[in-house]
């Protein structure tokens, strides 16, 4: 399972983004994943923050 909730953010030349990802016995690219099921049923998570500056 996985559950993203996020927001894009916009000032002038600047787009930024921000998301939290929580997973339960799910795979993450470029990672190992988030909560994979390793005997652990918890629910685990990350922050996402991206900033970026378009000319």
């Amino acid at each position: 399972m996985q559950n993203v909730t996020g927001c894009a953010i916009t000032a002038g030349k600047f787009y930024s983004y921000v998301d939290w990802i929580a997973g339960k016995n799910r795979n993450f690219a470029g990672g190992e994943g988030v909560g994979i099921d390793n005997g652990d049923t918890a629910w685990h998570s990350r922050l996402n923050i991206n900033i970026g500056l378009y000319f």
